[in-house]
């Protein structure tokens, strides 16, 4: 029994300082525990702290390189020159990249504001879609590159030069989301060389900076517009204030004026006609003339695109490629045409061309708008007056001055040219053959021919004698007359050689063949021939019925005429 006792306890004590053993294990691995997990800790904290001051150390270098930047920014006192500083840091050599800002416009729409190393056909064609726009608003930045970039419609936007400079696009928003005031489009961010996220960053912090700067400028720029436009329209304006010989010369020199104004080379003003088959003519034809061989075509292109123009309710531009879908591909390079609406009706139009290409902004569209409200509203009576007058003192078929006009003008004429001292030509010009043009082609042809010789009068006059007053008037028939204020004999026959040359070099296009005439000249001149207006038309027409008989398609001098 006594054994069983002692073999027990035995046991026991073994089972115990096994107990005890197990126990003393158990806390030595959980004090190693806490010691790997507490080392754990301080790693992570170190790792912690060292992220932190890389941080920190990027942190810092991105805010001084940002005030560095902002620091010139601010410094300059002209904003165009802040703004160039600024894209010069993301595009050090234009030759090789490009960076651009499109900002909101006065109405909303975003379009370039500043530029940096971009063609100027790429600054016209450059624009972001919503989509893009949403996306760049919402992420703040994006990078287009490799496949994306090749088939993103930017690309395709830019000039040809440009595109070779891209190897990526960078996209970063100008603002916030909730203000978002436009973008920044580079090809290159900055500093060089440095991690694309940095660059990012840096970037992003710069165009927040900046944008309220973009966004004051826009304002500016806009007022600086209106302000623009609004003393353009009270000069355009104070033109029709003005005291003019006849309404018809102040709406020219109003449109004249209008044609500078929007960098327009020619200008003309076409009234709705009430008879449908006459057809819209031009009242006023204004502007820099051409050569005398494209006179013509630039008239004729003039009227093809007024017969659209009649067709729209609103301006409309027309660049080279609208152009040559409307049939004109020689001569003019853009145009715009702009409707006189009054009361709901169109009764004229504006024509403006141009043969170089340009595009109309947002000014200078709001003006001529403006200028054709004006000229259908505070003009109107004038208008109606002066078309009362010219067609009382023009010529129907041929658009010149009839023989009403033509003998009061030279009477004020002559009277002017006996007070002031000064010469005073005239020449008197028949079609050579005329009644076997009418007897072949009929009387239609006929009245083809006239109209055509009466625009080569006009053409070679207005070309030589650009700033005089001289006349120009069907005498009668086939019969016209030039008369020539201020202009000696020897000018005027040189006048006279270079009508009948372009009348007879001249290619009279009809339905069934495509013909040339020739015109005798007759030239007098005052005082040398004669004194009085019968006197030096009696002298004309003498030295005219000599060149007729003489042979025809030539110049008489009125002396000439009685040897």
């Amino acid at each position: 029994m006594l054994e069983v006792v002692d073999n027990a306890v035995a046991g026991g004590y073994v089972l115990a300082l096994a107990l005890v053993c197990l126990l003393q294990y158990l806390i030595h691995f959980y004090r190693l525990l806490q010691v790997k997990r507490q080392s754990e800790r301080y790693r992570a904290e170190k790792e912690g702290l060292e992220t932190e001051l890389n941080v920190a150390q990027k942190d810092r270098t991105l805010t001084h390189l940002e005030n560095s930047i902002l620091r010139e920014f601010v410094s300059q006192t002209e904003i165009d020159r802040a703004f160039d500083l600024l894209l010069r840091r993301f595009v050090p050599n234009a030759r090789t990249g490009f960076g651009a800002i499109l900002a909101h416009d006065e109405n909303g729409k975003l379009s370039l504001s500043r530029s940096r190393g971009l063609s100027d056909e790429s600054c016209k064609q450059l624009v972001l879609s919503d989509e893009l726009l949403d996306e760049v608003r919402c992420e703040q930045s994006i990078v287009l590159e490799n496949e994306q970039l090749h088939s993103h419609l930017v690309l395709s936007q830019l000039s040809l030069a440009d595109r070779k400079k891209v190897r990526q696009l960078f996209l970063v928003s100008v603002g916030d989301e909730s203000e978002f005031a436009g973008v920044l489009v580079t090809t290159a961010l900055f500093p060089t060389g440095a991690p694309r996220a940095q660059q990012i960053e840096l970037g992003r912090r710069l165009m927040a900076s900046v944008a309220g700067n973009i966004r004051q400028t826009q304002v500016l720029e806009t007022q600086a517009t209106r302000l623009r436009s609004t003393t353009e329209m009270l000069e355009l304006r104070s033109i029709t204030d003005q005291e003019f010989e006849t309404p018809l010369a102040m709406i020219e020199e109003f449109l004249a004026s209008l044609a500078t104004r929007v960098g327009a080379g020619r200008a003309a003003l076409y009234l709705t006609s009430q008879d449908p088959l006459a057809g819209n003519r031009a009242l006023i034809r204004c502007g820099a003339p051409h050569h005398s061989r494209i006179e013509g075509r630039w008239e004729e292109h003039e009227d093809s695109l007024a017969k659209l123009g009649f067709l729209c309710s609103e301006l409309l531009f027309l660049d080279q490629q609208k152009l040559r879908e409307c049939g004109v591909d020689t001569l003019i390079r853009c145009a715009a045409l702009v409707p006189l609406v009054h009361q709901g009706a169109v009764i004229g139009l504006l024509s403006l061309t141009n043969d170089k290409a340009s595009t109309v902004n947002r000014s200078q569209e709001q003006l001529l708008n403006w200028a054709a409200e004006h000229l259908a509203g505070t003009i109107q009576r004038a208008l109606h007056h002066a078309v009362a007058e010219r067609h009382a003192r023009q010529d129907a078929l041929t658009e010149l001055a009839n023989r009403r006009a033509f003998d009061e003008q030279i009477c004020k004429e002559l009277s002017i040219a006996t007070r002031s001292n000064t010469d005073c030509s005239l020449l008197l010009l028949d079609l050579d053959h005329f009644k076997s043009v009418n007897d072949s082609h009929g009387h239609q042809a006929g009245d083809e021919v006239l109209r055509v010789v009466a625009r080569v009068l006009r053409r070679e006059v207005g070309r030589t004698r650009r700033h005089s007053r001289a006349q120009l008037a069907r005498y009668g028939g086939e019969e016209m007359a030039v008369l020539l204020p201020e202009v000696d004999r020897a000018e005027a026959g040189n006048i006279a050689e270079t009508i009948r040359v372009a009348v007879e070099r001249e290619t009279i296009r009809l339905p069934q063949a495509a013909i040339h005439v020739t015109v005798s000249i007759g030239l007098a001149n005052c005082p040398e021939h004669a004194d009085t207006p019968e006197e030096l038309i009696a002298a004309a027409d003498a030295a005219l019925y000599h060149a007729k008989q003489s042979g025809r398609n030539r110049v008489v001098l009125a002396v000439e005429a009685l040897v």
